[in-house]
């Protein structure tokens, strides 16, 4: 799949993920402003495909900087050490795979306060909201909350661990 992902263009990544904001703001749309099924659908639509194409733009241009000249079928491997699996063997395969992760922590250490933050108010807003106006903001209340601890508790703790694990010497 990341080799497929390495090649295509960013319209086809947004195809790809838009089908879970759009059903998400379709569904909240329906239950917690219980509009029509017609406005749903269409503004789940609507915003899936808005969604999806920001983030398939977004996602399509980090993964081309982190592939840089690499071709898809290599880029894909090293992707792969990088995330899971054995760690390889080859100590070239090895270090850049690394390299790879270490760019990725980076990433996510730079993006954990601003998604603390982020996450945080999004919180704070689905709690009102379900106190006030709809008990099914509780489900974003629940999302929001799930997505603040990866963000800032297991996804940079995964990834400080699998660089552990690529870092140390074979044996």
């Amino acid at each position: 799949m990341t080799g497929w992902l390495a090649r295509a263009r960013w319209w086809q990544v947004g195809l790809l993920v838009a089908p879970l904001p759009g059903t998400v703001f379709g569904l909240m749309e329906r239950f917690a402003r219980d509009e029509s099924w017609t406005h749903a659908v269409a503004f789940g639509a609507v915003t899936g495909l808005l969604c999806g194409g920001i983030v398939g733009a977004i996602a399509q241009t980090r993964l081309q900087e982190d592939a840089g000249d690499l071709p898809p079928e290599t880029y894909a491997r090293l992707d792969r050490a990088a995330r899971r699996g054995p760690v390889p063997g080859d100590p070239d395969e090895r270090a850049a795979a690394l390299d790879l992760l270490l760019g990725r922590l980076s990433a996510v250490r730079a993006s954990r306060t601003p998604s603390a933050v982020l996450m945080s108010g999004l919180l704070l807003f689905t709690v009102a909201a379900a106190v006030t106006r709809s008990p099914w903001w509780w489900v974003g209340t629940a999302v929001c909350a799930v997505l603040l601890v990866l963000a800032v508790r297991v996804v940079p703790r995964r990834l400080e661990r699998r660089a552990g694990q690529l870092a140390e010497p074979p044996g």
